[in-house]
């Protein structure tokens, strides 16, 4: 995933959330943010991160 996913676009960001003392990874889309523990997007996208598909698989980085 760390060559594939760049070549598309996405970006990697290494966060907490969910009360952990470990950073988790998430790749975001392009046109997409994350700020203080939500994801933003165009056209007033707004969920925080722990309410996106896929945010209880634990990959530790």
């Amino acid at each position: 995933l760390n060559h594939m996913m760049p070549d598309l676009g996405w970006q990697l960001e290494k966060v907490k959330w969910g009360g952990k003392d470990y950073a988790r990874a998430i790749w975001l889309k392009p046109g997409y943010t994350l700020h203080r523990g939500r994801v933003k997007g165009p056209d007033g996208y707004d969920h925080p991160i722990d309410k996106q598909p896929g945010y209880d698989i634990d990959l530790r980085v």
